[in-house]
């Protein structure tokens, strides 16, 4: 083992800047051109070996300097600075939408569209009603069923408009379902700037459907009461026969047909014979509910 104090030759370099070290590796020796001594990077090590030396990676070369009086450009005016060293900033055109506010727009909507059935609820409930309770005729169980629906309606903005209010929103007044639902679902839409286009469709769902009740809720509720009502023979037959008895004094069978046309304004005969004569009587349906009159001819 031997040391030496001198620093392997290093290639020469531009003389601006001046090269660095040679990097560690196996050089020859100082001291003894026979033998090769470790360099560490920055002094020779103690450690010396008889072998091939190993060929030591050189290291870049340095960058030229730059000629006399240079110096680098300056920024254009207005241009905004960047520190040395900063990423390249990028900042999307719109930012994408989050789970989060997906749900919170999906939630606002549920009870819009059940604001906008309300109509729809008070067709049906006309023709339960009508179907229940024939006896009320075709008018009253299609004005009980708009008020239905127009309660439904009310009752479903109040709910509407809470929700509003609990995700942060400031929405139409609930008072506007008096009205009508239509109304309700139109302010609703205004208020919400800019509204989503399921705002705006409920609201034509609701107006839609408001027209429609109106115009097949009456033909429907009288389908309705037509297929119910039924027939009593007997009874008809025994109030006719009751009638002439009571206006003539005579006992008359009276014998109707078992399935007359029962739809409003239709008409049938029916036979009564008494006392030797035969008469005929015309019976004529009032309404869907089954009410009619009569008279002979």
């Amino acid at each position: 083992m031997s040391t030496g104090s001198e620093t392997p030759a290093a290639p020469a370099g531009p003389l601006h800047p001046p090269p660095p070290p040679p990097p560690p590796g196996w050089y020859p020796d100082p001291g003894d051109a026979g033998r090769q001594r470790w360099w560490t990077g920055t002094a020779w090590g103690p450690t010396t070996s008889m072998g091939t030396p190993v060929a030591a990676v050189a290291p870049p070369p340095a960058p030229p300097a730059p000629p006399a009086g240079w110096a680098p450009p300056l920024p254009l005016a207005g241009a905004p600075s960047v520190p040395a060293g900063s990423p390249p900033s990028w900042s999307p055109s719109a930012p994408a939408p989050k789970p989060k506010d997906v749900l919170r727009e999906a939630a606002k909507e549920p009870t819009a569209w059940a604001v906008a059935a309300a109509p729809l609820a008070g067709l049906f409930a006309g023709l339960i009603i009508g179907a229940a309770l024939p006896e009320l005729g075709v008018s009253s169980a299609v004005a009980l069923g708009v008020v239905i629906g127009w309660a439904c309606g009310l009752f479903l903005a109040v709910v509407d408009h809470r929700v509003l209010r609990n995700l942060g929103e400031d929405p139409a007044h609930w008072a506007l379902a008096f009205l009508s639902p239509w109304v309700y679902l139109l302010g609703r839409a205004v208020c919400r700037r800019p509204a989503p286009w399921t705002t705006w469709a409920a609201f034509g769902l609701c107006a839609m459907l408001t027209v429609l009740s109106f115009v097949v809720s009456k033909p429907l509720t009288g389908s309705v009461l037509t297929s119910n009502a039924v027939f009593n023979r007997d009874r008809v037959q025994q109030d006719i026969a009751a009638e002439i008895r009571r206006q003539t004094g005579v006992t008359a069978t009276v014998s109707c047909p078992a399935d007359p046309p029962m739809s409003a304004g239709s008409t049938f005969r029916c036979v009564a014979e008494g006392g030797g004569e035969r008469t005929f009587v015309v019976v004529t349906v009032e309404d869907n509910s089954g009410s009619y009159t009569w008279m002979t001819l």
